[in-house]
């Protein structure tokens, strides 16, 4: 069974995906709320990059998890 999504499918399904990614990051944004200071939040958000980028180097591969990764980067800065 393929389990990826078409782009058609993607976008079709874009208003129930972002409520999921709502829904899904709700427990690390309480955890972010309850650390003490600036350095918590650092090893909270260092261990989240480690942990995504080994999801997506285990699913896509090392060289697609790091392009995937850079285009992620982009769409941050662009955002902010």
């Amino acid at each position: 069974m393929n389990d990826e999504m078409s782009d058609e499918e993607f976008h079709r399904q874009g208003d129930y995906l972002r409520k999921r990614k709502r829904d899904l990051m709700k427990p690390l944004n309480a955890q972010i709320m309850m650390t003490d200071d600036k350095n918590e939040v650092l090893i909270l958000a260092a261990a989240m990059v480690e942990k995504g980028y080994s999801i997506f180097k285990e699913q896509y591969g090392r060289d697609s998890a790091i392009k995937l990764l850079q285009t992620m980067t982009e769409i941050v800065d662009e955002r902010d």
